[in-house]
């Protein structure tokens, strides 16, 4: 039987960022064994099941680095002519004409009807967002090295989490989400900015430049959703790897209730060892990631001040003129509607992995929790030497408030003092707790130890 691995399933989100050149990694499917630890016994025969996994590597001269290059140079003159087109810095391009509509003509129409303090908010926002593209990019396409390393590091993981029938079933949900995100943070948004274009009307009677702004709208929103997705996914997949740990764990706590096999019997050495291995793998995982996606979040987090301040402005402006005020090329309404929508699209997209960040630590407390349930005594000595062992060589210097994403913790700090949202208070919560340990065992507390690190 053939398992998912982890990088398979992250295959897609790669692939559809290396086309726009964010991502210039090359593929190379490999054979991934689970270890004896994580196979599955059937009528007394031991099943392997083995797996296909992805290699990642990033080569600096490359078909692939290449041709992510050239789309990455052909994706960033798009934004670029957008901008300088567009009349945001108050100057076109190309000339008006038959093809090219006057945007300085309406900018002056919107200017004389809202004012000019109101009308560099509006063409601020148009460059903020292009801005906020142009640098994503040069971002992402930067750590890509470090980003092919942490993809690597779950081949060996895998090894050890695959194998399990919950485990399979998380893989199934994985790709769920992966859709799921995709629809939210790419489809919706894209159609929904494309639709509006139409609404303003900035491009009546031109077609071609309302086919170009349709082609930067698709661009833009493909990239920043793409990025959007990819961190959420970073996030899934922490999440659920603690997850299949508290699956194991519980596993062997159900034997013990059904069988009323002693602890010691069930729980050998070498699968505490596995337990203690996971954790620290995982948790380095966690703090690479956390590394790895802070620069973007931080990009996001300040665009998203900007945008909601701005759009408050704004959109007290409008309301105070009449939402029904009419502008060559469009109308009051769409343009408010259009402001807000950006404003709101960047708060949804920061919720929604604010709340996949904060699933990280709710599934490692619960991860000790599912320790904790385990009864564990002092009968079995190699286990007891195990719990009583010094700290493995290689155990990295992670404490539990680093494990909820480094540059999460700024972006919930910001938000509780602004929103108090409940997310952005979970992760708070959730990374200082702690679990009492009155009822556990001396050793169960040592165990602890090591979950909790």
């Amino acid at each position: 039987m053939e398992t998912t691995s982890t990088t398979k399933q992250l295959l897609p989100i790669f692939t559809f960022l290396r086309v726009f050149g964010r991502c210039p990694l090359d593929f190379e499917e490999i054979s991934i064994s689970p270890k004896t630890s994580s196979s599955q016994k059937k009528n007394g025969e031991r099943i392997i099941q083995n797996g296909r996994g992805i290699q990642y590597t990033f080569r600096l001269w490359s078909k692939a680095t290449f041709f992510s290059s050239l789309s990455c140079f052909i994706t960033t003159a798009i934004v670029v002519v957008e901008i300088m087109q567009q009349g945001g810095v108050f100057w076109q391009v190309f000339p008006p004409g038959e093809i090219w509509p006057n945007y300085q003509r309406k900018n002056d129409s919107y200017t004389a009807l809202l004012g000019a303090l109101t009308m560099y908010f509006l063409s601020s926002f148009e460059i903020v967002y292009n801005l906020q593209v142009i640098l994503d990019g040069v971002i992402s396409f930067f750590q890509t090295p470090s980003l092919a390393v942490w993809l690597n590091d779950w081949n060996m993981i895998d090894t050890e989490l695959s194998g399990e029938d919950s485990c399979n079933y998380l893989d199934k949900k994985m790709r769920k989400t992966r859709n799921n995100l995709a629809i939210f943070l790419i489809i919706l948004p894209t159609l929904f900015f494309a639709c509006s274009l139409y609404f303003v009307g900035r491009n009546k009677g031109h077609p071609f430049a309302l086919g170009f702004e349709m082609v930067h709208v698709y661009i833009s929103g493909n990239l920043l959703g793409g990025e959007d997705v990819k961190t959420g996914m970073i996030f899934w997949v922490l999440k659920s790897a603690f997850e299949k740990v508290k699956t194991r764990i519980v596993k062997v706590h159900q034997i013990q209730d059904q069988d009323q096999i002693s602890v010691p019997a069930v729980l050998k050495l070498a699968e505490f060892r596995s337990w203690s291995r996971l954790l620290v793998s995982i948790r380095r995982q966690c703090d690479s990631a956390g590394k790895y996606v802070a620069y973007h979040q931080l990009l996001s987090l300040l665009s998203l001040i900007y945008f909601a301040s701005a759009a408050v402005f704004v959109g007290a402006r409008v309301i105070m003129l009449g939402i029904d005020a009419e502008i060559e090329g469009g109308n009051a309404r769409a343009l408010l509607t259009t402001v807000i929508a950006l404003s709101g699209m960047a708060w949804m997209r920061l919720l929604i992995k604010i709340g996949m960040a904060r699933r990280i630590t709710i599934q490692e407390r619960k991860v000790a929790e599912a320790v904790k349930d385990l009864e564990l005594c002092e009968e079995d000595e190699s286990c007891r030497y195990e719990m009583e062992v010094n700290p493995r060589p290689g155990r990295p210097d992670i404490t539990r408030d680093r494990i909820a994403i480094h540059s999460f913790t700024i972006i919930v700090t910001t938000i509780v003092t602004t929103a108090d949202t409940a997310a952005s208070v979970g992760i708070t919560a959730l990374a200082a707790r702690r679990i009492e340990p009155d009822t556990l065992t001396r050793h169960g507390r040592r165990l602890l130890k090591i979950v909790y690190i």
